[in-house]
């Protein structure tokens, strides 16, 4: 992985998400404790030789103990994570029987506050491991009572019964707290990377949307060429339509490094009307735009409403069959919004019965919807089609932000 560092290197990390690491972070913690009561048994050889009433017994447990360690931490680490009940519940079991051992090899004034009788100790990394490794609560609450129990039964008899009865208290307290922060580590993780793969399928449905908006009328274009064109007029429209199709392609995937020719500012409603009306000149097509003239829609909206506009005139040129279209621009006295209502004689359909294309439900709906823009189709079979494209007289900010 890119930027990986040495010691996630060193401990075969390969995990790609929060959850993963958050258990690397819980593995490398259990570790460290373990390790450290590794370092304090063999600091402890010499006085336990000395004080143990069976030496050969305090070096055969200690020395279980040392092995036990080693194994557990092996095996926590090539799984890349310390948590099963199988591994945990093995260690947690195991050190209950060294720890009741203890009455074996030491006197009973030795098996509270030294290192002698090191139940305590290893009592202690037991009660964490049970935190974090155990897969459920009552698993870790049983592991931990059997420690503290084991731990109890086998120091209480040395006469510090204040002692022996807290340190079993606290042998409970550190697996309650461990399985605490391992609880919230684990869902804080699993929330993160929910949310991160969640913001991962947003890009994608984002950049698809980029790319459907850039590719949907230029399919269209693709599909009429393709087909025979008798109409001159019409053919070389489609040829124009098509080269403006190519470079604003060609744009998008950076092999053509000349921008496509955009507005800078705001732009004039009825000009961007007559513009997008210009490349479909094949069509029978009438403008009432006057009203529209002056009214001025920032750049953002301005693509939006043309891709949206040249996307119904082509499904009228594919579809519609009309004899007569109307492209009319007004303004809205009462909310000074404005609307372009695009309105074909041609053979119509139902809204509710016939599923919408991408262009009319997306470019031409939810697309212009970012921008407050509503889309309005009123159609029958036999009756013709209206498109109404309503805006109000400052597009929404949720649509600076998407299109800026």
């Amino acid at each position: 992985m890119i930027g990986q560092s040495p010691w996630r290197r060193i401990a075969g990390f390969r995990g790609h998400t929060l959850a993963a690491e958050a258990e690397l972070v819980m593995l490398l913690g259990v570790l460290g404790i373990r390790l450290n009561l590794i370092v304090q048994l063999l600091l402890a050889i010499r006085e336990g030789l000395e004080h143990a009433t069976r030496p050969w017994l305090f070096l055969l447990l200690l020395a279980v103990m040392i092995v036990e360690s080693v194994v557990v931490t092996t095996c926590a680490v090539r799984v890349r994570r310390f948590a099963g009940l199988g591994l945990g519940g093995a260690d947690v079991a195991i050190i209950a029987v060294l720890v009741g051992a203890e009455r074996w090899y030491s006197a009973p004034d030795d098996r509270v506050g030294t290192w002698v009788a090191w139940g305590f100790g290893a009592g202690a990394v037991a009660a964490v491991t049970a935190g974090v490794a155990l897969p459920r609560w009552w698993h870790t609450i049983a592991g931990c009572l059997l420690i503290a129990g084991v731990y109890l039964a086998v120091s209480i008899s040395g006469g510090q019964t204040s002692t022996a009865v807290n340190n079993a208290v606290g042998l409970v307290s550190f697996a309650v707290v461990s399985r605490l922060v391992a609880s919230y580590l684990r869902r804080l993780a699993d929330l993160a990377d929910r949310a991160r793969a969640e913001a991962v399928l947003a890009a994608r449905r984002s950049e698809l949307d980029k790319h459907r908006l850039l590719l949907h009328d230029q399919a269209t274009v693709l599909r009429l060429l393709s087909e025979p064109v008798t109409d001159p007029r019409l053919l070389a429209l489609l040829r124009r339509q098509a080269a403006a199709a190519s470079h604003e392609i060609r744009f998008f995937l950076g092999t053509d490094r000349h921008d496509p020719p955009i507005e800078d500012g705001p732009v004039d409603l009825r000009d961007l009307i007559t513009a997008v009306a210009n490349e479909f000149r094949d069509l029978p097509i009438t403008l009432n735009t006057r009203l529209v003239s002056g009214i001025e829609v920032p750049d953002g909206l301005a693509t939006a409403v043309m891709r949206a506009l040249r996307t119904v005139l082509l499904n009228v040129r594919v579809h519609a069959g009309a004899d007569e279209v109307t492209v009319h621009g007004d303004v809205e006295a009462d909310t000074d919004g404005w609307e372009i209502t695009v309105v074909d004689d041609g053979v119509g359909f139902v809204p509710d019965r016939t599923p919408l294309g991408y262009g009319l439900s997306h470019q031409a709906g939810d697309h212009l919807l970012r921008w407050g823009v509503t889309t309005e189709i009123d159609s029958a079979p036999g009756d013709g089609t209206p498109i109404t494209l309503r805006g109000p007289a400052k597009p929404s900010r949720a649509g600076e932000r998407h299109d800026g």
